[in-house]
């Protein structure tokens, strides 16, 4: 264990002089300090390190470990002295065991924790490279309702193509397309040009078309701006609902009318 933060403490301490290197000269055009550097971003930065390499390190640990052993000559000494292979073996499982059991919930849920505030300040003050446009979109809103955009472009905050759909027990009761649609942000509503409506609750098909049409639905395009390795804030839970709600979305097939 010893050896293992040894030589995991060189490796950070690596890491940070490498990256502070390629990013100082965005540290000083922001003006931050020692302490917002290092308590905003490199205190983050170290269990993203720790975690991704860390599984390698413990390899390392373990030869460096066993050949400090061989050139002592104390495996001879223990095994003349009547220790038996296994019994070698349990310090080296039972470390194992705590590591393994360590990096496991750090890569599920410390690290993605970590990445959060890793990522906003990179975001902030580093570079944000996200999606400028995203083609077939899929979103689940709440219980009943989808929505789907064929196309969205970020820089001029639009989509084509989309449908909003609420489906209740296997059923389809309301579906609106439309060819464009525009989202206010002031007002948290999306306008929908050139649509067709179609509600299903009552016994007759009600079907309406206009020009325009404007609807309050839980979804803001801020979340279709999203950098690319998003993925790395989610633990694993949060990852899980994540494809599961993909998965749904995905499955149904998104028509026109």
């Amino acid at each position: 264990m010893g050896s293992f933060g040894f030589t995991i403490a060189l490796l950070v301490a690596i890491a940070i002089s490498i990256d502070l290197s390629e990013k100082i000269d965005n540290f000083i055009k922001h003006q931050l300090t020692a302490s917002e550097v290092i308590f905003g971003f490199y205190i983050n930065f170290v269990p993203y390190i720790v975690a991704l390499l860390g599984s390698y390190f413990i390899f390392i640990t373990v030869i460096f470990f066993t050949s400090q052993l061989a050139e002592k000559s104390e495996i001879i000494a223990m095994f003349n002295s009547g220790m038996s292979f296994y019994r070698l073996m349990i310090p080296y499982i039972v470390s194992a065991s705590l590591l393994a059991g360590f990096l496991w919930f750090s890569n599920n849920y410390m690290v993605p924790w970590a990445n959060k505030r890793r990522l906003a300040f990179e975001n902030k003050y580093i570079a944000f490279t996200g999606y400028t446009s995203s083609r077939n979109l899929h979103r689940k809103l709440d219980e009943n309702t989808y929505v789907y955009f064929e196309f969205y472009d970020a820089a001029e905050k639009y989509g084509s193509k989309v449908s909003v759909e609420k489906i209740v027990k296997n059923k389809v009761v309301y579906k609106i397309f439309s060819e464009m649609a525009t989202y206010d942000s002031a007002k948290s509503e999306w306008t929908f040009k050139n649509y067709i409506e179609r509600d299903f609750t009552n016994t007759q098909n009600n079907l309406s078309k206009g020009n325009s049409k404007k609807m309050v639905l839980d979804l803001n395009p801020l979340e279709f701006v999203k950098r690319w390795t998003y993925v790395e804030e989610l633990s694993s839970p949060e990852l899980r609902d994540k494809i599961a709600g993909i998965k749904i979305t995905r499955g149904r097939e998104y028509n026109q009318f």
